[in-house]
C-alpha cells in the first residue's frame, strides 16, 4: 500500500513514541493552560469542560479550516446538534477510511469494523466534542480535570511534548491522527492475543484494541476480566459500540463531508469544500477518479460508487444514460459536496427485479450456466436450487442482469432478465429465520459469537 508522502511524514512525526503503547509520564497540573474554562453537558458536541483554543492555536486557523465543525452555543440546541453531528460524522467517516487505506489494503469488512471502532472511541472519550463557540470565543474540549485534550482526549500527562509543541490536542486533524496511530498499533497486534480468535473476529479485535489503547500494551484482554480495576472503561465502550446512539443525530450516513478529509489527514492548508461556481462539472455526466470510483454530477453534488462495474445502477439512479466517463482526480471530487453509495443497495433500489445475493433461489424456467464471458457451459433444468453469489448489471441497452452462481458443485453465471424487461426466472427460497445473509448498511445485526 502506497502511503501519501505528506501523511507518511506526519505519521513518522507521530509514532516516535508509540511502538510499545507506553509513554513517560509528566506531572502536569490539573487544567494546565486551560484559560477561561467553562462547563458543558454530557451530550454530543458539548462534553465538559472547554477552554480557549487560542492558547494552543489561532482562532483564525480554526474558523478557516474547521468552521463547520464548531458547535454554535448560540443556536437552538437540538437543531445545532444535528447539524454538528452530521458534519462531524461525514468528516470522521472519510478521515478514518483515508487513514486505514493509506496504512494497508483493508477488506470492506475490516474498513467497516475500523470505522465503527473510531466512532465509538470518539463517543467514549468526548461525546464527539472538540470545538465550540461560547460568548464569541472559540473553545476546545478539555476533560478529566483538563488533562484530556480534544475529541480523542489525548492526555497531557502522557503526551505532554506533542500537545505543547505540535498542538496534537488543539488541532483537530492532528488530535484524531495521533489517536488513530495509537489505536492502529493496537488494532494490528490484537489478532495475536489469546482473547481474539482470528483477525476477522471484529468485535473481539475492536474491544482488545480499545483495552490496549486505553490502558497500555499489557492489557489487550482487559475487557474479558470483570474484576480488573478499569474494566468499567471496557464495559462503557462496549455499551456505546452496541448502541451507536450517535446515529440518532445523523440524518444521512452517505452525505459527503464539507471538509476534504484527505487534505486534512496530510496536514495541508485550505481543505474546505469548493462549490461549482466556475462551472467545472457538467450536469448528468459521469466522472471516474484515479481511485477507480465513478461519480455522477447532479444538482450540485457528486453521487459516487466504488467502481465502473455498477455504472448501470448509477445511471438508473440518476436518470442518465452515460456510457463514457470523464477522468478526474479523487481530491477534486472530495472538494465538492458528494455522497457514497453501497453497490448492493443502489442496484437493488434502482434495477427492476434484481435479487439480493447470498440467497438461494429456484429457477422457474430452464437456464444456461455461462462462463464469465457469457459463453454456454451447460443447461440447468427448471426446479434446481441455485446459490446467488454476486450480480452484474451491464451498462448496455435495457441493463441486462447476470448472477454469479453456485449450482451443485459448479460455478458460473446465469442470465436474470433485465431492468427494462424484467423476467420471473428465479424464485428466492426463504433461508433460516427469513433473514438475508448479507447485511445492508444501516441494518442491525445480532452477534452470536463475538470471538
Amino acid at each position: 500500500m502506497r502511503i501519501s508522502t505528506k501523511l507518511l511524514n506526519f505519521i513518522v512525526f507521530t509514532i516516535i513514541a508509540l511502538p510499545t503503547l507506553s509513554w513517560a509520564q509528566n506531572n502536569t497540573p490539573d487544567y494546565w493552560r486551560c484559560d477561561d474554562r467553562v462547563g458543558g453537558e454530557w451530550n454530543f458536541g458539548l462534553a465538559p469542560s472547554a477552554c480557549n483554543v487560542q492558547t494552543f492555536m489561532s482562532v483564525t486557523e480554526v474558523l478557516d479550516n474547521y468552521n463547520t465543525l464548531v458547535f454554535d452555543n448560540a443556536a437552538e440546541r437540538d437543531v445545532e446538534r444535528k447539524r454538528y453531528m452530521q458534519e462531524f460524522y461525514s468528516f470522521m467517516r472519510d478521515f478514518a477510511a483515508y487513514y486505514l487505506r493509506q496504512r494497508k489494503n483493508p477488506s470492506s469488512a475490516e474498513l467497516a469494523a475500523w470505522q465503527k471502532a473510531i466512532y465509538t472511541i470518539a463517543h467514549q472519550e468526548s461525546f464527539w466534542s472538540h470545538y465550540r463557540d461560547r460568548d464569541n470565543k472559540v473553545k476546545m474540549m478539555r476533560g478529566d480535570f483538563g488533562h484530556g485534550h480534544g475529541v480523542m482526549q489525548v492526555d497531557d500527562r502522557w503526551h505532554y511534548v506533542k500537545i505543547r509543541d505540535d498542538a496534537v490536542g488543539a488541532k483537530l486533524n492532528r488530535n484524531i491522527l495521533y489517536a488513530l496511530e495509537i489505536y492502529y498499533d493496537a488494532w494490528q497486534r490484537a489478532p495475536s492475543q489469546s482473547c481474539v480468535s482470528s483477525s476477522t473476529s471484529w468485535v473481539a479485535r475492536t474491544r482488545s484494541a480499545y483495552s490496549a489503547y486505553n490502558g497500555g500494551g499489557s492489557v489487550f484482554c482487559r475487557w474479558t476480566n470483570p474484576n480488573h480495576k478499569w474494566y468499567r472503561n471496557d464495559k462503557n465502550f462496549y455499551d456505546k459500540f452496541q448502541s451507536q446512539s450517535w446515529q440518532r443525530h445523523v440524518a444521512d450516513l452517505n452525505k459527503g463531508s464539507t471538509l476534504n478529509a484527505d487534505c486534512l489527514a496530510e496536514d495541508r492548508p485550505n481543505c474546505t469544500i469548493n462549490n461549482n461556481s466556475d462551472g467545472r462539472f457538467i450536469e448528468g455526466k459521469l466522472y471516474q477518479t484515479n481511485k477507480d470510483k465513478v461519480c455522477g454530477y447532479k444538482s450540485g453534488e457528486f453521487h459516487c460508487i466504488e467502481s465502473a462495474r455498477d455504472m448501470a445502477c448509477l445511471n438508473s439512479f440518476l436518470g442518465t444514460n452515460e456510457k463514457e466517463t470523464i477522468a478526474i482526480d479523487v481530491n477534486t471530487i472530495r472538494s465538492v459536496s458528494w455522497r457514497a453509495y453501497d453497490r448492493h443497495q443502489i442496484c437493488i433500489d434502482n434495477i427492476n427485479s434484481l435479487l439480493a445475493i447470498q440467497n438461494s433461489a429456484v429457477n422457474v424456467k430452464d437456464l444456461t450456466l455461462l462462463t464469465s464471458s457469457k459463453t454456454p457451459i451447460k443447461d440447468i433444468p427448471s426446479g434446481e436450487k441455485i446459490l446467488l453469489q454476486d450480480f452484474e448489471v451491464l451498462n448496455q441497452p435495457g441493463y441486462p442482469i447476470y448472477y454469479k452462481v453456485l449450482w451443485k458443485s459448479e460455478q458460473g453465471y446465469i442470465y436474470g432478465g433485465s431492468h427494462e424487461a424484467p423476467e420471473e426466472l428465479l424464485s428466492l427460497l426463504a433461508n433460516e429465520n427469513d433473514i438475508e445473509l448479507l447485511a445492508k448498511p444501516g441494518d442491525i445485526i445480532g452477534i452470536k459469537n463475538s470471538g
